[in-house]
């Protein structure tokens, strides 16, 4: 639920058992770095090697304050809703409802999105 290089402060823990743990806690903390580089990995692979038009559209949630976030399952309460609804309002998610509308806008009446050529 972060962007892309959002992940980049560095785990620093100076207390005497930060010495032992900082190893596992290291590896941990910039395992998003690692998924940020592999999801931008596999959206290259895309863009080159799909046989018809490729477009990718980022939502992001912007949890307010921002280390706060709402749970990753089903059993969301009431305030993380009602903020991830708001997050949908956020000025990067209205511009990517709006390239979905002006994609579709291109496709021409009859058509599928789904049709590739063969």
């Amino acid at each position: 639920d972060r962007k892309d290089g959002d992940w980049d402060e560095n785990y620093d823990d100076p207390s005497f058992s930060g010495m032992f743990t900082k190893p596992i806690m290291t590896l941990q903390h910039n395992w998003m770095k690692m998924q940020d580089y592999y999801q931008d990995e596999m959206t290259q692979y895309a863009y080159t090697g799909f046989n018809f038009p490729f477009n990718k559209i980022n939502f992001s949630y912007s949890p307010l304050p921002k280390q706060k976030g709402a749970a990753l399952n089903f059993h969301l309460t009431n305030n993380e809703k009602i903020d991830i609804r708001r997050s949908l309002n956020s000025t990067a998610n209205t511009k990517a409802f709006q390239t979905i509308i002006n994609l579709d806008k291109t496709i021409p009446a009859g058509e599928s999105i789904e049709k590739r050529p063969e």
